[in-house]
């Protein structure tokens, strides 16, 4: 796999019923946006576009 992983200190993501999956899953980064993506054919399921609030965190 060729994907960058993610691993934030805390990322809070409310799901809607509809997106609840029982499937093994990966959360990762890249180029500014943080996926959750389906282990079995690599289908991002969700994608988020990550904006820090203090940039000074990132240095």
């Amino acid at each position: 796999n060729n994907r960058p992983d993610f691993h934030p200190e805390s990322l809070d993501i409310q799901f809607r019923t509809e997106c609840r999956v029982h499937e093994r899953i990966e959360i990762r980064y890249c180029d500014g946006f943080a996926a959750i993506t389906r282990d079995e054919d690599g289908t991002d399921l969700v994608r988020a576009q990550i904006t820090p609030r203090n940039r000074i965190a990132l240095a």
